[in-house]
Order: structure tokens, then sequence, then C-alpha cells
């Protein structure tokens, strides 16, 4: 047996209606994608960049995902699943978060203040808040003085 872990944990807003599709067992597939906001500060302006994510629904999940309109903000946890496939003779790959009996989905509604009613470019309030707090120089601590070798050798790991 294996010991590894593939588990995706995700918390955004939903970018079109669920859209399903019949499976040759009976079944259907559900899928939404899921834009996923990050942001820093940098030189003293905020800077925001959004990753999107592929969602496929399977089983019960899927049932529930019919749900899922555009603007929603939901959660799930779910499992990364690369397929491959040929187009005109290329091969391409589509990552998607499965969420299937293992899995879980909350739909959380609309946000009370979306990205469409602020000024782009313009923090949340919760980025406000965050921002407020934190002098407009400062980058994320992963990025700042990283050397090599920082945490020490491995002499200086305790043993189990």
């Amino acid at each position: 047996m294996s010991h590894s872990i593939n588990k995706t944990i995700l918390l955004g807003t939903v970018g079109g209606d669920a859209v399903s599709t019949p499976l040759g067992n009976g079944n259907s597939v559900v899928k939404v994608s899921l834009a996923t906001p990050r942001g820093w500060m940098e030189e003293g302006t905020w800077k925001e960049v959004t990753d999107w994510h592929n969602i496929a629904f399977f089983g019960k999940s899927a049932e529930r995902a019919l749900k899922i309109q555009k603007g929603m903000v939901i959660f799930i946890t779910g499992r990364n699943q690369t397929s491959v496939y040929e187009k005109n003779g290329v091969k391409c790959y589509r990552t998607e978060v499965v969420v299937d009996m293992k899995g879980e989905l909350q739909i959380l509604g609309y946000p009370s203040l979306t990205r469409q009613n602020r000024p782009q470019g313009s923090p949340s309030p919760q980025q406000q808040r965050t921002a407020q707090n934190q002098p407009a120089h400062q980058h994320p601590q992963f990025e700042e003085n990283w050397r090599d070798g920082e945490f020490g050798s491995d002499d200086q790991i305790p043993g189990f």
C-alpha cells in the first residue's frame, strides 16, 4: 500500500452555472469552474490574480451540485485528477478536482459584496483590514530572506 495524500480544499466563487453531462452508466457528472483570488501588496498597491479550477462532481455530490449558479460561493474538498487526451495530434492535459462520495460540497450562497460591485483593483473589506494592519512595504514572509539551508542540517532534525 502506498502512503500518499491527494486532497484538495477550495473556497471560491463559481464562474458559471453548473453543467450536467450524462455518463454511459446512467449517472451524470456535473462540472463548474471555481475562482480563487489571491492577492498581495506590492509597493503600496494591492495586486490580485485569480486562479481558476475545474471541478467535477459525481454521485450524491453531483445531485447537489445541480443547484450551483454563477456567482455563488462554495466550499469543496476533493482530489486532483489529471486526464490525458489527444486533440489534433497534440497531447493535452486537463486537471480537475473530483468531488465524489469521499469529497464534500457546501453551497454557501451569494456574497453580500461581490467583486463586480467594487472598483477594479480595489481590495475587499477583508483585504483592506489586513492591509491596514501591515506596513505597505511588507511582503509575504516566505519571499523574504530565504537562504538555502536556513533551517540547519539534517543532523538537527529530532528522531522519531
